[in-house]
């Protein structure tokens, strides 16, 4: 989510220096799955403040951990998506935060939410293709994607 921002935000790529905008390349993205993403990082957040520490250039200041909030950084400018979670899901209250910032840029997006609180899922259920929920969410997708995309 962060990557395709910096791709149509040319003042956001600027904090990424291996990114090239859009406007830079003959790219044209016209949709994009948002599957089981962390959207939000809080410095609070101990764990991913001690994976960005050996990740991040200075260590993962509080200015680096902002730079990484991808929701923040959505524009009208991102291309459709469709969101999807699962109950079970250890990163399931990321998806309305995304949805949430999808919406006020007024970007097109669908929201998905798989399995039931009785019987929930995994992070990245989706993956099982043995399972009729995993089937139900990519053919779900699929069909996202056939409904944006024209092919000639």
């Amino acid at each position: 989510t962060l990557y395709l921002s910096a791709l149509v935000n040319p003042e956001l790529a600027k904090n990424f220096p291996f990114i090239k905008p859009l406007a830079q390349k003959n790219i044209n993205i016209r949709a994009a799955a948002l599957n089981c993403g962390k959207y939000s990082i809080e410095p609070s957040d101990s764990q991913m403040k001690l994976l960005l520490s050996g990740m991040m250039p200075k260590g993962g200041t509080p200015e680096e951990i902002e730079l990484l909030n991808a929701a923040r950084y959505v524009t009208k400018d991102f291309p459709p998506s469709f969101v999807m979670t699962c109950y079970g899901d250890f990163l399931y209250e990321q998806a309305p935060v995304i949805m949430k910032a999808l919406q006020t840029a007024g970007v097109e997006c669908e929201y998905h939410c798989y399995a039931s609180q009785e019987k929930p899922l995994v992070h990245v259920f989706h993956l099982d293709t043995r399972n009729d929920e995993a089937e139900r969410c990519n053919t779900d997708e699929c069909n996202f994607f056939k409904r944006l995309i024209v092919t000639n």
